[in-house]
This record gives structure tokens, sequence and C-alpha cells, in this order.
């Protein structure tokens, strides 16, 4: 739920009601009255549709001041509170008694209460004061037809509340709502409103939030369902007991329809009534005009008066006595707060009362009082600050301006000079896109999309104010980056819909803003993550991706750490940061301080989130289970990319993610597709302890008879965890197939560390040609048809092109695994039926590898190059050709770089490549070597052999491609593959020798085992080039 500034107020808490014949779970705010102030008694604040107890959250501060006590309570079906499906206790005799039982049985409020009602509120209060009045001290209800009425039986069909038949109708509504909750609500809201501003897209997120949550909007059309009972109900009670002689205020908008008949309502049903209007406002008078809505509160005298106004109203209240508010000369109010005498030299101080008193009326010892802070907005213009923060009280300034009052321990002042370099930058900046504009048009050239949207945007952020974070008018800034509202609802469309399938734990109802709020930094990676492969904006990955890389450092730093960052970090742990180098690669280390922050905020003691922090947390059930999923995704995703990169696991699997009752620990309850795909994470990390992880080995493998009979029993594991998962059909889906076989390849990949004399070898070795077929099977069923459109153009969701990091580096190791078994294992088993289909599923292994790429040179498309070359080796291999001189002849399948675990073999293919291709790289050009003047320069890795003179050879093809794939791949412009249709090798038509897996390439590895010696001008040549 977006914590909006009404959640800093008051104290959040639970109440279960029991209702026959079901418990409702009641959520309120308790205020108590402001500290210094004589208590007046208790008012019940009732909201109305499709709005939560936030709808009163300018009001609060002000009753509180009065010195009452507010309760504000989410009905039943409505924010926070539970949603019963029984469409019976949504009368509003019901929803009263709800609220009663909170007051008295649950509060244990003897004295009599006011109630104020809005809307549907007002409904909800007109029945609690009819049915119990000796508890009710008064009641103020207004803008709603009270059923029961003349007016509402002659209004109920009107245009004006059309709305009214159309949520009659059973189901529909809610069907057509679906999905455009935040279009419906926006529509009541305008429509509604004098003052549409009083209503901020902030507020609107948050209403949308809440409503979007399931059976939120079936409960809130479910109220309007029961209005003819509430009409028999109202004068049921009227006929039996009289009109009521509870005191009665009706209170409607000055611009509202309904104040027409509110004298005529309340006479229907009330002896001592009265009536008044709020200036300025129409529906939403709360939020329209909350001076004015207090102001006529206090002004009828409906609430027991104690005293005459202090001068302290005036302090406190100015704005109700503004002479824009007094008409009639004075305020008769029963508000009197007391008034704290203040040594003049100190009263006006850049601090916050706090809970401290004067010294003269305080016995505490001033060494230990509260340290008194002033708000975020006074800070930054170093002004005198009156804010209190124990009860909490809005500040008087922030108050005057409609600011958001606020005191965070991480705020920073933005200086003048800053503000001032900032707004120079970006002169300079536009400055160079409209000369680049010009000259594109002196040219004939017109602009590209993404330039013109960049220049809009750019001048736009410009009037961006700094210190609400570059955010303004929908727009939202990081660094170079704008993005307007419509690109940031596309760009989350695109992550939910073609990405967070394969990583489904976020929550696709929540609007951008919400989750900008939580964390910027979980905002920005997933604009990251959804711009992958965008076609329209081409430029905004790469340019978003260094503003990305910034981000999470500089978040990083800062301590301690929102949970939501987690998020964000598992994100980049799914899809990384482009880079084109391992060396430069820091996704194992953002796995590892993913787990780390983790740990350090408490999620995996969800239930005791308390005691990692100084502050006091009240955790929602909600809350709770979002912790708990995000503390099982970060360990699946832990776990993953430590196999993919072939390293011990970091995970904990403890009580937090262990079997246990669902039904006395509701809230560890997982969804079905997370809860399989734990299972099976689970398992893979007992296949890394069991074979990868021996404690006597130097390289921690077992021993080759060992490890066999491990091998048969994890096995026997695995198909009985397949067979209970694909039993139930909420956890079999396409993705639990690809990690139930990716698994399955983790286990069968150890076969490569096995002996040939072994008995078992011949089975291990079909063993994992079989998991391989089966992994790469399952990968590749995802994509309807094998073409190389933009996956932009496809029309469904899961593409290979969008899969993690992790899926990528299982079809990496399958591809390998597959090469050396088609080379060394099938022709010589007798398995050369198997060729054929063996090769058709490695083209298409290919073709998704290099699909993965999001920019040119980047790892996905070095990786795939080089799988491409080693097949090409071998088929020249097979078809006669000679092996080079540094070659070993060898038909073995065994492996010599074992330390890292299933991946090893990945590993062992790129070593024993770089020593194939060592002798036939071309001499590098001299001017890549030194510049212009001489001066030696390092070499630039990304630099292709393009950029190299090569002499002609006759069986050179210029346009690199593999027999029966289109040419064009994307991320592959401008970079020669050495491919060619018929797989003949080009040793001039490939890249220099890059540092993809650079502890390979630069042999600086620590082995158990020795490589063959290199010669002097081979060491030379990596020591210079890499």
């Amino acid at each position: 739920m977006a914590q909006a500034k009404f959640f800093s107020m008051g104290t959040h808490r639970f109440a279960d009601i029991t209702s026959e014949p079901e418990v409702v779970r009641i959520k309120y705010v308790d205020t108590q009255p402001a500290k210094g102030t004589s208590n007046k008694g208790t008012i019940m604040l009732i909201h109305g549709f499709p709005q939560t107890g936030y709808q009163f959250r300018k009001v609060i501060p002000l009753l509180a001041d009065g010195g009452y006590r507010t309760i504000v309570p989410d009905y039943r079906g409505s924010g926070d509170s539970t949603k019963p499906m029984n469409l019976s206790g949504y009368s509003k005799t019901s929803m009263a008694t709800d609220l009663h039982t909170l007051v008295k049985t649950h509060l244990q409020i003897q004295d009599k209460i006011h109630v104020v009602g809005h809307d549907i509120g007002g409904m909800i209060a007109h029945a609690y004061a009819a049915l119990f009045p000796a508890d009710t001290a008064s009641i103020i209800w207004g803008e709603c037809p009270l059923p029961g009425t003349k007016f509402y039986q002659e209004t109920k069909d009107s245009s004006m509340l059309w709305h009214f038949n159309f949520h009659k109708v059973l189901d529909l509504p809610e069907l057509l709502i679906k999905g455009n909750e935040r279009a419906y609500l926006k529509h009541f809201y305008n429509k509604l409103s004098h003052n549409p501003a009083a209503i901020t897209p902030e507020d609107l997120d948050h209403y949308t939030n809440l409503y979007a949550q399931p059976g939120s909007m079936r409960a809130g059309i479910n109220v309007y369902r029961l209005f003819e009972q509430d009409a028999e109900d109202n004068k049921s009670i009227r006929d039996r007991n009289g009109k009521s002689k509870v005191r009665c205020l009706t209170l409607n908008g000055a611009k509202s329809f309904l104040k027409q008949a509110a004298a005529d309502e309340a006479q229907e049903f009330y002896e001592d009534f009265r009536v008044a209007e709020v200036d300025e406002a129409m529906h939403w008078i709360a939020e329209e005009n909350p001076q004015a809505f207090v102001k006529e509160t206090f002004h009828a005298k409906i609430l027991q008066q104690s005293a005459t106004p202090s001068a302290a109203i005036s302090a406190k209240l100015a704005i109700i006595n503004s002479p824009a508010h007094r008409s009639d000369g004075g305020l008769s109010s029963p508000v009197q707060l007391h008034h704290h005498k203040r040594d003049a030299s100190t009263a006006g101080l850049d601090t916050s009362p706090g809970s401290a008193e004067s010294p003269d009326h305080n016995d505490v010892d001033p060494r230990k009082r509260p340290v008194k802070r002033a708000c975020n907005e006074c800070r930054q213009q170093k002004l005198r600050c009156d804010v209190v923060q124990e009860p909490w009280q809005t500040c008087s300034r922030c108050r005057r301006l409609t600011l958001e009052c606020k005191i965070e321990d991480n705020f920073k002042r933005i200086g003048k000079r800053s503000r001032n370099a900032e707004m120079e930058r970006e002169i300079i900046e536009l400055r160079k896109q409209v000369a680049t504009q010009n000259a594109q048009q002196q040219l004939g050239l017109p602009p590209t999309l993404t330039q013109t949207t960049a220049v809009t945007n750019e001048a736009a952020a410009g009037l961006l104010d700094l210190r609400d974070g570059g955010s303004r008018g929908g727009l939202k800034r990081l660094g170079d980056v704008v993005l307007t509202l419509d690109q940031i609802h596309e760009v989350f469309q695109r992550f939910f819909k073609f990405c967070h399938p394969f990583l489904p734990f976020l929550n696709q109802d929540r609007p951008p803003e919400d989750y900008y709020s939580k964390s910027p930094l979980l905002f920005w990676t997933i604009c990251l993550v959804g711009s992958r492969h965008w076609t329209s904006e081409q430029q905004l990955f790469p340019t978003l991706a260094r503003q990305v890389q910034a981000l999470v450092w500089s978040t990083l730093g800062e301590v301690p750490q929102n949970y939501h960052h987690v998020k964000a970090l598992i994100l980049l742990c799914a899809w990384p940061l482009p880079t084109s180098s391992t060396s430069t690669d820091a996704t194992f280390m953002l796995a590892g301080i993913m787990m780390q922050i983790a740990l350090q905020i408490g999620l995996h003691r969800p239930d005791h989130a308390q005691d990692f922090t100084k502050f006091r947390v009240e955790l929602r059930q909600a809350e709770l289970q979002d912790r708990v999923v995000t503390w099982c995704v970060c360990n699946m995703v832990a776990q993953r990319i430590a196999t993919a990169y072939g390293q011990p696991a970091q995970t904990i699997y403890d009580w937090a993610l262990g079997p246990k009752p669902i039904e006395s620990n509701p809230n560890y309850e997982l969804p079905a597709d997370i809860y399989a795909r734990l299972q099976i994470e689970k398992f893979v990390d007992k296949v890394s302890k069991t074979i990868y992880t021996n404690p006597t080995d130097p390289v921690g493998l077992p021993e080759d008879h060992i490890r066999s009979e491990l091998v048969k029993l994890l096995d026997q594991d695995l198909k009985e965890l397949e067979h209970n998962l694909e039993a139930d059909q909420s956890q079999s889906s396409a993705m639990t197939r690809i990690y139930l076989k990716s698994a399955a390849l983790h286990l069968h990949m150890s076969a490569f560390f096995s002996h040939r004399d072994l008995p078992s070898y011949r089975t291990d070795m079909h063993a994992l040609y079989q998991a391989t077929v089966d992994v790469l099977e399952a990968c590749l069923s995802l994509e309807s048809e094998y073409s190389i459109n933009l996956p932009s153009n496809y029309s469904h969701g899961l593409s290979l092109s969008y899969a993690t990091n992790y899926i990528f580096h299982i079809m990496l190791a399958a591809g390998f695994s597959l090469l050396k078994l088609m080379n060394h294992f099938l022709p010589q088993n007798g398995l050369d039926i198997q060729l054929d289909g063996a090769t058709g599923l490695l083209k298409r292994t290919l073709w998704a590898l290099r699909s993965a790429s999001v920019l040119e040179n980047d790892l996905a498309e070095r990786l795939s190059e080089v799988l491409a070359q080693v097949w090409k080796t071998g088929i020249k291999k097979l078809d006669g050709g000679s092996a080079s001189a540094s070659e070993e002849p060898s038909d073995d399948l065994g492996i010599r770089v074992r330390c890292r675990m299933s991946m090893s073999v990945v590993f062992d293919s790129v070593w024993r490549w770089r020593r194939k291709f060592q002798d036939q790289r071309p001499p590098p050009d001299p001017a890549r070597f030194f510049r212009a003047n001489g001066e030696a320069v390092a070499t630039d890795p990304t630099i292709t052999a393009t950029a190299v003179s090569m002499p002609n050879h006759s069986d050179t093809i210029s346009t690199p491609m593999i027999s029966g794939i289109a040419p064009v791949i994307p991320g592959m412009a401008g970079m020669p593959t050495g491919i060619a249709d018929d797989f003949v090798t080009d040793p001039y038509a490939s890249y220099e020798v890059f540092d993809s897996l650079n502890w390979v390439l630069d042999g600086t590895a620590d082995f158990p085992f020795t490589f063959p010696s290199t010669s002097d001008d081979h060491t030379k040549f990596l020591s210079t080039d890499l």
C-alpha cells in the first residue's frame, strides 16, 4: 500500500470483529489529542466510496489540535480491512454494528462519541445513530441521498446517480472495471470535484492501489447492492423508535446538488438537526476544503463545548480564522489549545517542539529530552519549524502551503549552487541537442523519434524541482534520462508482459508511482529491464543502463537499507547490467550483497522485523507476506546465480522457507509457482553440496565410484520431485519444467568429471545427453516459431530474448555439453542417427543465445560466438580437416577446468577455444597501439577485427550466417562472426580474443593440475592484449 503522509499520523491497528457468521478484521487509525490540549471527546470519521480513511488525512491534524481523539476506520470491504464475500454483511446496519463493536468492545470507549460520515459513510453514520443512540453524542453526515427518504426515491434513477443502478448489476461492473480501476475512480474524482487539484495524482494512485486489490472493487460495489434493504431498515427503525433524538448536522458541499434536499432528508429522521455547507467544495468536502469542513463542524455547535477559544487557535488554526473564512466576525469553537509560554529567543529556532514541553512545565532531565528536529521543507529553506514528532503534528508552514511535512534521516539540503549548476548543465545539453537537430535539418535528415523525445523530455526536465527527486507532473528523471508518464506506463507494461513471467514476484497491479515511492532504485530497475529490445526507443536501454549502474552503487552506500532495494537487486541479478567482459560483470557480487542486505534488515525473520531496527515496526498482513515472498525469491535467485557462475551458493533455507503447517502460519504461504521453484532450487543446492563440495578434495569432487552412486540417489529424488510438481496443476507450468530440467542438467554434468574406465561411464554420458536435450527442448519450447523478428513483434509473452541470466547460462552450458557429446560420444557409441537431431537442436540453441544479446559486443553475443566457432572446429575435423599444431589430439570427454562445478564445461570449452584460435589470430594493427603523436595507448577490447587489415582469402564469406537462419541477428550489427552457411572456418574473419572468462584467458588461475607450457611469444601475447 502506498505510504502517504496520512499514515505518519496516529497509531495503525487492526481489530477482529465477530459478526455472524464470520470474523471481520477492521483496520483503523487512532489519533490522540495533541499534547497540551484538554480532551474534548472522541470523533469517529467514516469514509465513503471510492475512498478509505485516507480521505480525512487533512482533517485529522486540525481535530487533534482541537483536543479531539479521532478514530478513522476502513469499513469492511475497503482499504486494508477484510473483504467478506457474504453480500448481506454490506447492509449499513451490519457495517454500523462492526464499528460499534470496534468502539465499545475493542477500544472500550465508554463515553458517547461523535460520528461523522461522508458519502457511504454518511449512510453508515445514520445507521449507527439509529441503532445506538445512547452511545452517540452527535452525528454529522452528508453528500449522500439517504436510503428511505423521498429524495432518495426520486433521484436514485437519475442520470446524476447512474452508478447506483450500474453497481447493482451482479458481477458485470467488477468485470468491466478490472484493470481500469484508475480511470474509473478518476472519473468520479474529477466529475464530482469543484477543485480537482485537491486529489493529486499521488492520491489517485493510492486509492487505485487499494481498490485494485483482490476483492476490493467487488466489496465496494456490494455496498450499493443493498441500498433497497437499507431503505427498509431505516424506515423500520424510525417506525419502531420514532425520529432520532441525537443532535444532527447535515454537511454538504456548497457546489453539490445534494445540498438542496439536505433539510428535507434530515427532517424525515431527526428531531434536532441543522444544515451547513462547505464553501468552495462539491462532493469531496474533506479533501477540497478541510479547513472549512472543520470550521462548519465547530460553528454549528454540534460538538460539546467546554470553553471559549483560546489565543492558541490563531496559531494552530490560522487558516480557519483568516478573514476569508470568518464572515460572522468570529468563530464559536469548542477548540481550546493549551498554550505554553516560550522564551522569545528560542521560540522560533529551526527545531521541533516534539513531545517535550517548556522547561517550566517538564520534570524530565533536559539532557535526556528527545532530539528536536525540523521537517524537510523547513530545513531546505532554513526556516523555523514547529512540527511535533510525538504524536505527529504537521508544522504550520507545511499546513499553510499544503506541503508534505516529513522528517527523514537521510535528507540533505540542495544548495543554490548545486541547483544552478544543474540548470547550467541542462542548458548546455539542450544547446548541443538543438545544434544536432539543426545540423540534421541542414543535411536533409529527419530527426529520429528517440532524439525528438529526448529533446522534449530534457527541456521539460529543466523545470523539475530537484528536491522532489526529479518528479513533477508525471515526468521521472535519472541523470540524462527523462521519461514521460506514457513512456513509464509502456515500459512497465513491457516488463510485466515480457520479463516478469520468468520471475513473477512483483505486484503488477501497483502503479509505477507506488514503486517509485517505495524505492527509486526498484522503479528505475524495472524501467531498465522493461526497455530491453524496445525497438521504438532503441537508445533508452544503453543510456538508462549507465545511469542505473551509478544509482545502484550510490544506493548501496546508504545504510540502513530499504527491503525494496533487495527487490531491485533481484532484478539486476536476473537481468544483469550489460557488459562485454566477465571481469566487469558484477552479478555474482550483487547476489552476495543482496543476501547480506536481506539478512541485515531481517527478511529471514519476517515476523520479527522489530529485532533488526531501532524504529517501531508494525507489519500489516500484506507487508508480512511480501517480505516472505521477497526472502524466498532472494534465495532462489542467489542459488541460480551461484549455479550459473559455478560458485558455492550463499543461500539460507531455514524455518522461514521450510515446510510448516500453513494453517497455523498463513502469512508464510507462498504462491504455487514460487513454491514449486523454491523446491527445485533446494534440490539444486543439495546437488551442489553433495556432488561438488567435498571438503577432502582439492577441487571439491568426491571419488568417481562414490559420485556415481550419489548421482543415482539424487536422480531418484529429482524424479520424485518432478512427479509431485507435475501432479499438482497449480505448480506445473512451462517455466517449472525448464527449472526442473536445469536441475537435472546440473546433476548430470558431473559425468564430465568421470574417468572413461568407470563401469557406469557410458550410462552416465547417455543420461547427460538426455538431460542436455531435455533442457534445451524445454527452453526452446517457449518460442512458438523460430524467426529472427525482433521480440517486440511477438504475439506471445514468453520469449527467450527476455529470459533471465540463469536460463542463458544453462542453455550455454547445455550447448557446449551437446557439442562435446556430438564430437566425442554419439559417433563412438553407435548413435550417429542422433547427430541430425542434435545438429538442428544446436542451431536453434545458437539462435536463442544470440537473441539474448541486448547490446552489440555484450557477453551474450560474444559467448554465443565462441560456441559457434567451437562448433565449426569440430565440423571441420569431422570433415577431414587437420587440427592446429597447438591442439592436442584427443577424443576424451573429460575436462581440465574442474573447479567451477557444473559450469566447468563452459570454462573448459572457452579455454580450449582460446588455445585453438591463438595461432590464427591476425597481427594487430599498429594504429590500435599508438596515437597520432606516437604515444602508446591501451588496447580497446571492444574493437572488432573489422578494424584490422586482413589479407583476402578466397573462402571468406562476406555475410556471416548459419544455414537455415536469416543473417539478421539481434545485437549482431557490425560484428563479424567468421561463420558461413557451410560452416567453414575463416580465421581472419573472427574478432580479437576477448576476455570473457578472463581468468582462463589471462592464464592467472591456480589449478591442481598443470597446463601444457606455452612459448614465450604466447605469454607475451596474453599479457599485452588482454
